[in-house]
């Protein structure tokens, strides 16, 4: 059984390796590369992060460019001991126990995991939360925390692109009819049906299931796709995948 591994140029490798350890045949095909934003046009923002209650940061990326960041404006982690800081998901976390930080994690890694953290659901009205993040990444998190009172300070730290690689390689990879496609944000959603449309590729992917992060992300494709060929996990971890492509391989051999 085929799996497409869509996740980003940088988080790819460990689940690909994770998979194929698990015994699934696994096409390597991001949809989202990372490109750093001009880091010296946030310093009068990253000024403003010692008055924020906490730190969002969404990603290993946003980590490493947020540190690169704060160094550049000659901001010391110790001027920020105060914040607390909350990661995505365990990925992020590890990234920032490097810098002896330790954050919140959510039980789901999506968005509505984050906002449903005690810490969140707690936090005084008007608090200042910052956030550590890509171009058009967080947006439903932000426009929720801005609805309950909190004040948001937007760090866009890196834009998100489709690979050229990608483009070039995708023909090669669909039509090879894979078993399942690995879709874990929206903006991947939507450079994989352009791909679809620019390449005429819908009748290799008329049975292809697809597996997504979380429920919203669920919900989005849920219009566009028959549901027995949609799957939503809570963590990109690989237990989860693994369990549901479990799943998958009994549906398409019954």
């Amino acid at each position: 059984m085929l799996i497409v591994n869509t996740r980003p140029e940088s988080r790819r490798q460990a689940l690909t390796a994770g998979l194929r350890e698990q015994g699934w045949q696994v096409a390597e095909l991001p949809l989202l590369s990372l490109v750093p934003s001009d880091l010296d046009s946030l310093k009068s923002q990253l000024s403003e992060l010692s008055k924020v209650h906490c730190i969002v940061v969404v990603s290993p990326t946003a980590v490493e460019l947020g540190m690169q960041a704060l160094e550049k404006a000659r901001i010391s982690l110790s001027e920020l001991a105060h914040v607390q800081w909350i990661a995505v998901g365990q990925g992020t976390a590890d990234f920032l126990a490097k810098w002896q930080i330790n954050a919140h994690i959510p039980d789901v890694e999506t968005s509505e995991g984050m906002l449903q953290l005690p810490y969140l659901q707690q936090l005084p009205v008007e608090s200042g939360i910052a956030f550590w993040r890509g171009e058009g990444g967080r947006t439903f998190m932000m426009e929720q925390l801005i609805e309950k009172g909190h004040t948001v300070l937007n760090l866009v730290l890196y834009t998100r692109q489709l690979p050229l690689s990608t483009r070039e390689q995708f023909l090669s990879v669909v039509q090879q009819y894979p078993d399942a496609v690995l879709i874990s944000s929206e903006a991947s959603w939507q450079y994989w049906k352009a791909l679809i449309k620019q390449f005429s590729a819908g009748v290799y992917l008329e049975q292809a299931h697809y597996i997504v992060l979380g429920s919203r992300l669920y919900q989005c494709l849920a219009s566009e796709i028959d549901l027995r060929y949609l799957h939503q996990v809570d963590r990109l971890q690989l237990s989860n995948l693994n369990l549901c492509l479990k799943d998958i391989e009994t549906y398409t051999n019954e």
